[in-house]
């Protein structure tokens, strides 16, 4: 068995569920080649239908570090995501994540040309388009902010699909509308949330000036320039604009105080909301609590409470929009990686079975 060993403080592991299950773990991480059981295998469906579709799991590494060669070293392990960070690492400037996506992208196409990967056919308005699939190797970007366009429009621009964005630090509605209308481009993307979604309007004078500025407000902000950067092949890829850009994309949004738990019946309504990140360690400082993780503590309370909002969230966007919320977080001391990995902790805990 072949070992790649890798220091702590560079990388978490990290777990997708549908309904549950980004899961990160701190630990002295040895990562071997032979965990089939936590390495995802390949799929004809795509990452973000097989998560959102397909209950399917995923798991891989959180890069905390700025170094293309770890990236591309951990890319030939064959976790199905590898997250880049630009929160909490070392990785500030576009040329530095670009660099780290390319080794990314280079160890995933190795990997695929070893193992002889399909291509999958997917199909959008009666028109059939053929993706490369990813056997490993998902990309997603946690952006620095969740209130930068500009940032955002520059990590999409060099991020190719399918693959993931983080928004963190998500405290309120219209935050959470500001970050995915930053991933639309405007023509693509106007959310409608279900009833009592958005911000509760005041009868009387002024109504209407409001709804119509929540209207702009819900609009897709992303600059284009699709036919010019990495993301759409330098224009070779026809479909970007139309379809990829908003089909492909796995958006996450972190839910790091008490306050945004509240809202979480709100910010999981809006369309293009596809997972519900908790951040417990960001949640117990709120709480004045910092990693009291107890069994029957308060923050343990707290966090089973945000995930029962989300699975409930879950159940009635499926209802009304077709489509669920997954639901994601940092593993915290007394969850193992077997117990969120297992069909028994998949239902006590998180997964919801939706008719």
């Amino acid at each position: 068995m072949v070992q790649v060993v890798v220091d702590r403080h560079l990388l978490f592991c990290s777990i997708l569920f549908f309904l549950g299950e980004i899961s990160f773990t701190r630990k002295k991480t040895v990562f071997a080649m032979g965990m089939k059981a936590l390495v995802s295998s390949s799929s004809s469906s795509s990452f973000r239908t097989r998560l959102l579709h397909e209950n399917g799991k995923s798991y891989g590494p959180f890069l905390l570090s700025g170094s293309s060669t770890i990236a591309e070293l951990i890319g030939h392990v064959g976790y199905s995501h590898i997250v880049v960070d630009m929160e909490h690492s070392p990785t500030t400037d576009i040329p530095q994540l670009t660099s780290m996506l390319r080794a990314i992208d280079a160890a995933a196409s190795a990997r695929s040309r070893r193992r002889g990967q399909p291509k999958t056919t997917t199909t959008n308005g009666g028109q059939q388009v053929q993706h490369q699939n990813r056997p490993s190797n998902f990309p997603i970007v946690r952006a620095p902010s969740n209130n930068d366009a500009a940032t955002t429009k520059r990590i999409l621009d060099t991020l190719r699909l399918p693959s993931g964005i983080i928004f963190p630090m998500i405290e309120s509605v219209k935050q959470a509308e500001y970050a995915v209308a930053s991933t639309r481009y405007p023509p693509h993307y106007n959310s409608t949330m279900s009833r009592g979604g958005t911000t509760d309007l005041k009868e009387g004078e002024g109504q209407e000036e409001e709804v119509e500025q929540q209207q702009q407000q819900q609009k897709g902000i992303r600059g284009c320039a699709h036919p010019f950067v990495r993301a759409s092949d330098y224009g070779y890829n026809e479909h970007y604009y139309d379809i990829d850009s908003n089909t492909n994309l796995f958006t996450i949004l972190q839910i790091e105080s008490v306050a945004a738990i509240e809202l979480i019946p709100k910010i999981g309504m809006i369309d293009g909301v596809d997972c519900l990140f908790l951040g417990p360690f960001d949640i117990s400082c709120d709480m004045n609590l910092m990693g009291q993780f107890h069994e029957g503590g308060d923050v343990m309370k707290m966090i089973r409470y945000a995930e029962g909002l989300v699975r409930k969230t879950s159940q009635q966007k499926q209802h009304e929009k077709g489509v669920g919320v997954c639901l994601g977080g940092f593993q915290i001391p007394g969850r193992s990686l077997q117990e969120m990995f297992s069909n028994k902790a998949g239902i006590n805990l998180y997964r919801v079975r939706l008719i």
